[in-house]
């Protein structure tokens, strides 16, 4: 019974992954093929997958194909790998035609993004507010003078348009004094806040984010007691059961060390040495996945008209791509390890673990953000690198030889 369960599990996670990846690969792609037929491009195939085609059928000119593997897809124009002295091949085309057709793809992962973020809005009927509606005892925000009922405008100096913003600006906070902007009664007004360290946050509660957790108990000092699968800590190399020897050189002997040493850390890595069945492992890890910072203060969540969801909604993906930005920059400058990066089949696990729709749309709306923004990058053969060489092209005003491009595209 063990078994079929299993198998039934793996399934069932195997068809999440082909439908939502297919299609968000579908819906980019298509964006393609739809811009290529706008402008005259003749299209010899629009196919879903890879390799070896599964079913195909043709309408006029082009043919409609199923293939072999599903995680894939491409429009095949004239055209656009070779030269072509057809009319209507692609790089007979003029500029503007031949850019609107590479980035309709991406624009459209985008808009799909936006729409399902919408469409959860909708789902869900409200958002958190701007305005606070509590303020905690003790810390920052109270002993700063917040007040219930402030509207939050700016912080620190960034106008704040979504709740999720102050989020995302505490994220790398290491406890550094912030200015906050609000508005009450008609004036604006701005504090000066010292936020405090959640100290739960790394002894571990059930009212921290299980996607960090680093629980370790009392009557274990040194021990890792609770780990969550498949998020941060487990894909940086931490493993429950794992003994913490020392951090960056000091031995470690109590949890309350562990916490001092997580705290008063300056440094951009903390370097833990942990026992792991009698062998030493080294994990790297920067502090802002073992650390958080509190202003002291929460929102309640609003329902919201057609036009604020929108608003949400719009401001929400604008942040998420922000986010990745960031991400890819901290990436190359090393503020990130790259073992933090989640390949495919990192990707393809977390899909399958999914457990509700809600949960899964959200994921393909990421994804689908994702996929268009990293293929904005100015990289080969990444459409942003397409839409680089046409802009050399507008520059010198002749085009890169076939085989130049060719060559630039298979090194990319």
């Amino acid at each position: 019974m063990e078994l079929i369960n299993s198998v039934a599990n793996f399934g069932l996670a195997a068809i999440k992954v082909i439908l939502v990846l297919g299609a968000l690969i579908f819906i980019h792609e298509l964006g393609h093929f739809l811009v290529a037929k706008k402008v005259g491009i003749k299209v010899h195939e629009f196919a879903l997958g890879f390799g070896k085609k599964l079913w195909s059928t043709t309408k006029g000119e082009t043919t409609y194909a199923i293939r072999l593997l599903p995680l894939g897809g491409f429009v095949r124009m004239e055209g656009e790998e070779e030269h072509s002295e057809d009319e209507r091949a692609f790089n007979k085309k003029p500029l503007w035609a031949r850019a609107a057709v590479v980035f309709a793809g991406p624009l459209m992962n985008i808009l799909l993004a936006l729409i399902i973020f919408f469409g959860l809005s909708i789902q869900s009927g409200g958002y958190y507010s701007k305005n606070i509606d509590n303020v905690s005892p003790g810390l920052g925000a109270e002993k700063a003078g917040i007040k219930v009922g402030d509207k939050i405008l700016k912080l620190n100096n960034r106008t704040i348009r979504i709740r999720d913003e102050v989020n995302w600006l505490m994220r790398n906070n290491n406890g550094e004094k912030i200015t906050l902007e609000v508005e009450r009664n008609g004036k604006v007004l701005d504090f000066d806040i010292i936020p405090s360290m959640d100290m739960n946050f790394i002894v571990g509660s059930s009212s921290i984010d299980p996607k960090k957790n680093l629980n370790i108990k009392s009557d274990k000092p040194n021990v890792i007691t609770s780990l969550k699968e498949g998020y941060a800590l487990d894909r940086l190399g931490f493993r429950e059961g794992d003994k913490i020897a020392s951090i960056n050189g000091i031995t470690i002997d109590s949890a309350g060390q562990v916490e001092k040493l997580i705290r008063e850390n300056k440094l951009k890595q903390m370097i833990f040495k942990l026992i792991r069945n009698d062998k030493e492992v080294e994990v790297r890890i920067n502090p802002e996945y073992l650390r958080q910072y509190l202003i002291g203060f929460s929102s309640a969540p609003v329902v919201g008209d057609t036009r604020g969801l929108f608003y949400n909604s719009f401001w929400k993906s604008v942040l998420i791509s922000e986010m990745m930005f960031s991400e890819v920059g901290r990436l190359f400058s090393g503020q990130v390890p790259i073992n933090q990066l989640m390949g495919p089949v990192g990707i393809a696990k977390e899909i399958g673990s999914t457990q509700m729709i809600a949960q899964l749309l959200q994921m393909a709306a990421i994804i689908s953000l994702n996929l268009g923004i990293v293929n904005l990058l100015p990289f080969p053969p990444l459409d942003g690198g397409k839409l680089v060489t046409l802009g050399i092209e507008a520059i010198r005003r002749k085009p890169i030889k076939p085989e130049n491009e060719a060559m630039i595209s298979m090194v990319g």
